[in-house]
């Protein structure tokens, strides 16, 4: 059975691509800090931001989503 799509579970499929996103971010930016690269600090920075903003959208709209179908 598929879940019922609405408009949070297609932003719910994105903020989960921002989610990944981020994590591969602040994993390189890490890496390049380990090394002592100056752009490392820039890579940290997107990838904590991308990981707030994938988290705090992901969480709105599952909640959203539960809320929207089970009010029916």
């Amino acid at each position: 059975m598929m879940l019922k799509q609405n408009r949070y579970t297609k932003l719910f499929i994105c903020s989960l691509c921002f989610f990944i996103l981020g994590i591969f971010s602040f994993g390189y930016g890490y890496n390049l800090d380990y090394y002592k690269n100056d752009n490392g600090i820039y890579f940290l920075l997107t990838g904590i931001f991308l990981l707030i903003v994938g988290f705090s959208v992901g969480i709105f709209s599952l909640v959203k989503g539960f809320i929207k179908i089970y009010k029916k």
